[in-house]
């Protein structure tokens, strides 16, 4: 019955399998809501990149968040991959109680964020100020800004377009260099989402609550 399920989990999921001389080394897989469900490399070919090209994989097919439950030897992995620990749980496996941890890497429109802290009127005024914000950076050898992702997320014209995106922490190290009394409260706001997101991944019906909650 496990089997079964496993097969079928991986069927609906996006799944990767890594083969080398015809033999498995890795797999991992993830749905289209950002859970990454499994990610697996064989004893013997770890410390190959295997995991981090079956990663790269994964999450280039989602354009969101993606959350993770990790085990205490896999954590340090994700966190070099800009995830962060948001809970630590006990599951129970053959009646053995085992830690791991929810991890979610989420990401922001640097843009969109932008626009916020310096009160630009127009995307383009935002996409500018970026614009030279990142160039300075750049000039100052910040890894930041070369470590910055791009994904598809919805524009203003209602099209799906590729921009600048950041993980919460490489956000937060952004707000840093923005001078604008929004900044703290913004960053009193992360944390907030950070908080509401989780829950709602135990408890789908907060999603709803909280949507209806929303409704003006």
């Amino acid at each position: 019955a496990d089997l079964e399920k496993w097969n079928r989990s991986l069927l609906e999921h996006y799944s990767i399998v890594a083969v080398e001389d015809g033999k498995i080394t890795g797999f991992g897989d993830i749905d289209e809501t950002g859970y990454l469900d499994r990610l697996y490399v064989r004893a013997d070919c770890q410390r190959r990149g295997i995991a981090t090209a079956i990663c790269n994989r994964l999450e280039e097919k989602v354009s969101g968040n993606i959350i993770t439950h990790a085990s205490i030897t896999a954590c340090p992995f994700f966190e070099k991959r800009g995830y962060r620990v948001v809970k630590e749980q006990q599951v129970e496996r053959q009646g053995i109680l085992l830690t791991n941890y929810v991890m979610e890497k989420k990401y922001f429109s640097i843009v969109d964020v932008v626009a916020v802290l310096t009160e630009q009127e127009t995307t383009r005024g935002a996409s500018n100020y970026w614009k030279v914000l990142k160039s300075r950076l750049k000039k100052e050898g910040n890894q930041l800004v070369t470590n910055c992702n791009q994904l598809k997320m919805m524009a203003s014209d209602g099209k799906k377009r590729l921009t600048d995106v950041a993980n919460t922490e490489q956000l937060l190290r952004i707000i840093q260099s923005i001078p604008s009394p929004k900044a703290e409260p913004f960053k009193l706001w992360l944390a907030q989402v950070g908080r509401e997101r989780i829950e709602e991944t135990i408890d789908p019906e907060l999603t709803i609550n909280r949507a209806e909650s929303l409704q003006f």
